[in-house]
């Protein structure tokens, strides 16, 4: 019997040690080196060399790659190693503890600082001499070199996957209403906007109609007795899946709506007001403008309390005047004069709007290269010529479709540019009797009406009881 087997008979632990045990998603699927694994493997080594182990650190789901300060567990260990908690770490493999060179020598340095020393398991490593710390490193190379390739490899299999429309991961990380296709007749898998597709629609179009997340979400629970959270509802919304794209790909999966709606979506959600709880509902949150800093203003109370007054009035006012200081627009607005003044003067804008912005197209239309009326009726005239068999060869045809297709697409750029608004669609909102049907909403619904043609109220807005109280401009959309 050895003098150390004879040391652990008479006393079971001599040393005390900490265990550290690292793996990642794709290792423990790929290799089956699991946390349970390593726990078993420290354990039997611990028992057999006289060890005890005081304390576990455990990094599941870590990649070896990964700085110290993305690796909490290995955060603890140094700490708790610099505070003199032990005085050896074991671990199974030298790539459980790091696949990096200078994050290595980083963790080595702080080690030093407690007197701490470690011990791989399953490999062994003489640091005590120049040659030993030099295949260290030499190991420590080649796991970087080893990870890097990789990480490379998967990179360019996902960067195929993304451009050949393939899924890079399974139907529970899809946004709701995506599901992945089986295969049919030797086809590959693809996700498709089938699962849900009725209810997904609804929630989209609900919100593009109305201009409100947190009611799109209400109807279409309601609807269909469902429990939609509101972070489901913005991560499909958010998510550009659904408009067919993915990461650069434009065409990488079945769409729900066109880029042109997905980006409307994006500008309701950026005004979205977050949830404080309370339960009053503010007309005009997240479309008014500060004056001075251009922020969103934000909604809020006031309580005059005078005399017998027992009111309370929703108001308006900048958040970075409130909290931070750094606006020096200090105005309140309150809501019923600012509905006030919008009821008034809405009709009169819109019809302002609808005028330049015709003047505006009348005059691109006379500098611009291209009409595209005329182009299409080019385009008409072209195809019933290649019907009638009047054009010689498909080359030619062909030739002229692209040249006519290429200036028309050329002209709907121009317009894209242009900024286009369907002012049409916006007049159509204010029919005779239209105050009238307005009045008799509620504040939900008075927001919406307002959010679904609006997106920023710029205001001209003076202090005191007999200050200005106008409309300097509205964006529509």
């Amino acid at each position: 019997m050895s003098i150390i087997e004879e040391q652990v008979k008479r006393n079971q632990y001599i040393e005390e040690v900490a265990a550290y045990i690292r793996v990642s998603t794709q290792e423990q699927k790929l290799h089956g080196i699991s946390i349970e694994a390593q726990i078993e493997k420290l354990t039997e080594y611990a028992e057999k060399h006289g060890m005890k182990i005081v304390e576990w650190y455990k990094d599941e789901g870590v990649s070896g790659r990964k700085l110290i300060k993305k690796r909490p567990e290995l955060q603890r260990m140094i700490q708790d190693a610099e505070k003199g908690k032990f005085k050896r770490i074991i671990f199974i493999k030298l790539d459980r503890f790091f696949r990096s060179v200078a994050e290595y020598h980083e963790c080595m340095k702080r080690l030093a600082i407690g007197g701490v020393i470690w011990t791989a398991t399953e490999e062994k490593y003489d640091l005590s001499t120049p040659s030993g710390e030099a295949f260290v490193n030499m190991k420590l190379t080649m796991a970087q070199f080893e990870a890097d390739q990789a990480g490379e490899r998967i990179r360019m299999v996902n960067e195929y996957k993304i451009k050949s429309g393939q899924p890079l991961f399974g139907a529970q990380c899809l946004p709701f209403g995506y599901t992945v296709s089986a295969p049919e007749n030797g086809e590959r898998h693809k996700y498709i906007a089938k699962e849900h597709e009725e209810i997904a629609m609804d929630l989209i179009n609900h919100a593009l109609t109305h201009g409100a997340i947190r009611g799109a979400m209400s109807y279409v629970n309601n609807k269909y007795g469902m429990s939609l959270s509101y972070n489901a509802c913005i991560n499909m919304l958010k998510n550009e899946m659904i408009c067919g794209e993915y990461k650069g790909n434009p065409n990488y999966c079945e769409p729900y709506i066109s880029r042109e709606e997905f980006d409307r979506l994006q500008k309701l959600i950026s005004r979205t007001p977050r949830d404080t709880g309370e339960k009053r509902t503010y007309i005009f949150s997240g479309l008014i403008l500060c004056p001075n800093c251009g922020r969103r203003l934000t909604g809020g109370t006031h309580s005059p309390n005078k005399g017998i007054r027992n009111v309370t009035y929703k108001t308006y006012r900048c958040n970075s005047k409130l909290r931070d200081k750094k606006c020096d627009y200090g105005n309140t607005v309150f809501e019923e004069t600012l509905e006030k003044v919008l009821l008034d003067k809405i009709e009169s804008i819109v019809d302002r709007k609808m005028i330049e912005v015709n003047a505006i197209e009348a005059e691109s239309e006379k500098t611009s290269k291209y009409n595209v009326a005329e182009l299409q009726a080019e385009l008409d005239r072209l195809n019933y010529s290649w019907q009638k068999n009047r054009i010689k060869s498909a080359e030619e045809y062909d030739r002229k479709y692209d040249a006519i297709v290429e200036k028309i697409e050329a002209a709907q750029a121009e317009q894209q540019q242009m900024g286009h608004v369907d002012y049409e669609r916006i007049q159509c909102l204010f029919q005779s009797g239209w105050r009238d049907l307005y009045n008799s909403l509620d504040d939900e619904h008075k927001r919406s009406f307002w959010r679904s043609f609006i997106e920023e109220i710029e205001i001209d807005w003076g202090k005191g009881r007999y200050g200005k109280r106008d409309i300097k401009d509205i964006t529509f959309f």
